[in-house]
C-alpha cells in the first residue's frame, strides 16, 4: 500500500511490519534538519519503517540527516546529489548501505556511524565524490576507503 504523509511517501506492508520511505516535498525547499522517521501510523495501525527507498532523498536540499533506528537498509540512490548535505547520522540498526547512495553530496562532509562500522555492508562508491568521511571508528583496518568510498579526501 502506498500512502503520503506529510512530506514522505511511505511504501507499507499489509502486515504492518515494514515500510519504505521516501520524500516527496518541494526539492527547493531546504531543511536545515531532516529526520527520517521509525515509524508512522495510518488508519490506525503503526507501521515500522525499515528501509529508506532507492532514490528517495534524491536532490534533497537537507544540511543534516538523521536517521531513525528502526532502519536497516539504505537503498541504492537514496541520496544522491544532495548538495546541502553536511552531516548524516546512520545508527547501528542500518547493516547495508547499498551502492551510490551518497554519490555527489559535494558538501558531505561529517558521517556519523552510531555502531562499529565494520558491521555494515557498504557497497562501493557509497560515498563516491563527497568531500571528506571523518569517523571516529573507522579505520584503516575496518573499511578500505578506495573501494568503499571512491573519490574521497581525507
Amino acid at each position: 500500500m502506498d500512502v503520503k504523509i506529510g512530506n514522505f511517501r511511505y511504501v507499507l506492508d499489509e502486515k504492518g511490519m515494514i515500510g519504505y520511505c521516501y520524500d516527496t516535498s518541494d526539492r527547493r525547499l531546504r531543511y536545515k534538519e531532516l529526520t527520517i522517521p521509525g515509524q508512522v501510523t495510518y488508519e490506525g495501525k503503526t507501521y515500522r519503517i525499515l528501509e529508506i527507498g532507492e532514490g528517495g532523498f534524491y536532490k534533497c536540499k537537507a544540511e543534516r540527516i538523521i536517521i531513525s533506528d528502526t532502519i536497516r537498509l539504505i537503498r541504492r540512490d537514496a541520496f544522491v546529489e544532495c548538495d546541502n548535505l553536511k552531516y548524516v547520522y546512520i545508527p547501528k540498526s542500518v547493516k547495508v548501505i547499498e551502492r551510490s547512495c551518497f554519490e555527489y553530496c559535494a558538501n558531505l562532509s561529517n558521517v556519523e556511524f552510531g555502531g562499529d562500522i565494520s558491521e555494515i555492508d557498504i557497497e562501493p562508491f557509497a560515498f563516491s565524490y563527497s568531500k571528506i568521511i571523518r569517523d571516529n571508528k573507522c579505520t584503516e583496518t575496518t573499511i578500505d576507503d578506495t573501494y568503499y568510498f571512491g573519490n574521497i579526501l581525507y
